[in-house]
């Protein structure tokens, strides 16, 4: 009865403001998204306090709730609790002062305060706010992809390790609405939507956010954004191999430059300390290997993780398979990336090089490859147990279905023979209005010509009435009568 009042606060506070934003559709899936994660966190406080008894986020609330008591008592505690937070001088005894262990003391001391020391009601309110994060997160993708929003609100809202790894007082469960709110905000200024020093501002608190629980990710968000940023800013038109390799030099630059930036603010993660750091973590996960160990394999130093990136790759992308499970969650988690494995595969129907032809042509495709990548060379080179790569990688998780979702849409919508290069747009000039072939739309709203997103949504063929040779256009599926005689039949 203790939490029963805390968790109700929790979920009215955090969950239901949800409930009435957006349309009518997404507003009755947001109910169901609250329902879900409510029972995740409650699930999670089940698995980790009653079932196992000991993990992370049971020394992580135990350490919040002694810091609360204390500053119960002393006001001026709480100054110290701040600069625990922010990884600052303080004279507090806490284990991993100065980490990012000791930042997630302070945000459990913080959420005691808040919740009355009740571990289901914090971890409810966690994995709320990493649902209105990541709908954010949506919000934004929908702006640049209008016509596939039913398949992007499954992608960023009900993923199941998503749902359930962020609804505990875990590094990743407080990282991942830092990483929504960036990505978001990356994704809104990259397509135009948002000037620089707006996108800087709302971008702020969600990289602090980051950097002080999981820095890594920073890494692989800066390289997805530098990529982004050159393919936006490019010619539409660069299709031959001379200007994509150009675009992706350039990128590389960015991102180096970016990367040296970030190594300065973490040494850890720098290019010149990146291969030791990882090195100890896997010696750590072998020092303390589980029923599920993968077998290391590569060497040591740079040049060992380069022949591991590979393998890496594959690992957080796939693994663990049903053969390797050895718990329900393994289980759980095997079923959750063979689903993925199958999208990976139908996006590689017509082979890797078309593939490879549909992420080059949108910006919001290098975006998440590239994020998607590096993140999962990071986690695949220094995870070295299956029990906990599925806690590990759930950072990438939601931009990893975006990006399947992206592009088994556009092969399906090839295959259909949408949005070909006969496809026609009406333009008004100095004359009247003239029909005349327009490039395909992009994928990501835009014409291959730079021109405006005149084509959205899903495209159904029809015919112009009155066209000059009866040619066929795309037009949106379930185009209105009158926008058809006022666009599409004026001539």
């Amino acid at each position: 009865m203790n939490d029963l009042v805390p968790s109700l606060f929790a979920v009215i506070i955090l969950g239901g403001p949800q409930l009435f934003i957006g349309n009518a559709r997404h507003r009755a899936a947001m109910g169901l998204a609250v329902v879900i994660h409510t029972v995740a966190a409650l699930s999670m406080v089940w698995v980790v306090r009653d079932y196992y008894g000991y993990g992370d986020m049971l020394a992580y609330w135990r350490g919040g709730v002694r810091l609360a008591a204390a500053a119960s008592g002393n006001g001026d505690v709480w100054g110290d609790i701040l600069l625990l937070a922010l990884q600052q001088p303080n004279s507090l005894s806490v284990i991993g002062n100065g980490w990012s262990t000791g930042s997630m003391h302070a945000f459990s001391a913080i959420l005691c305060f808040l919740f009355s020391d009740s571990l289901p009601a914090i971890c409810i309110a966690i994995s709320l706010a990493g649902l209105a994060a990541r709908r954010w997160l949506f919000e934004s993708l929908v702006s640049v992809f209008p016509g596939l929003d039913s398949r992007l609100f499954v992608a960023c809202i009900f993923v199941p390790s998503v749902v359930f790894w962020t609804a505990g007082l875990l590094k990743e469960a407080i990282a991942m609405p830092g990483l929504a709110i960036a990505s978001g905000v990356s994704v809104r200024w990259l397509g135009r939507r948002l000037t620089a020093p707006s996108a800087a501002m709302l971008a702020l608190p969600g990289w602090v956010l980051i950097g002080l629980t999981k820095p890594y990710i920073l890494f692989p968000l800066t390289g997805a954004i530098a990529a982004g940023w050159v393919w936006a800013r490019s010619p539409n038109g660069a299709r031959r191999l001379p200007q994509r390799l150009t675009r992706l030099s350039v990128s590389l630059a960015v991102a180096v430059i970016l990367f040296v930036a970030l190594g300065n603010v973490f040494p850890r993660y720098s290019i010149a300390n990146i291969a030791d750091s990882t090195e100890d973590l896997r010696q750590l996960g072998i020092t303390h290997a589980g029923g599920s160990t993968i077998t290391p394999v590569g060497g040591s130093g740079s040049g060992g993780l380069l022949l591991l990136a590979p393998v890496g790759v594959l690992t957080t992308l796939f693994r663990p398979f049903f053969f390797e499970a050895k718990s329900a969650l393994m289980v759980m988690s095997a079923l959750e990336m063979s689903v993925f494995g199958v999208l990976v595969l139908r996006a590689l129907a017509r082979g890797p090089r078309r593939a490879v032809l549909l992420v080059s042509r949108s910006w919001i495709a290098i975006f998440c490859f590239v994020f998607v990548a590096l993140f999962a060379v990071a986690v695949g080179v220094s995870t070295v147990n299956l029990g906990t790569l599925s806690r590990y990688r759930v950072p990438m998780m939601p931009l990893y279905a975006v990006m399947l979702a992206v592009l088994v849409s556009e092969r399906g919508r090839q295959r259909h023979g949408a949005g070909r290069g006969d496809a026609g747009v009406v333009h008004k000039g100095a004359r009247g209005v003239a029909a005349h072939a327009s490039p395909a739309p992009r994928p990501d709203g835009l014409r291959e010509d730079g021109g405006p997103a005149e084509l959205r949504g899903r495209f159904a063929r029809h015919r112009v009435d009155g066209g000059a040779h009866g040619r066929r256009v795309a037009l949106p599926r379930g185009v209105s009568s009158e926008y058809e005689s006022r666009r599409w039949r004026s001539r």
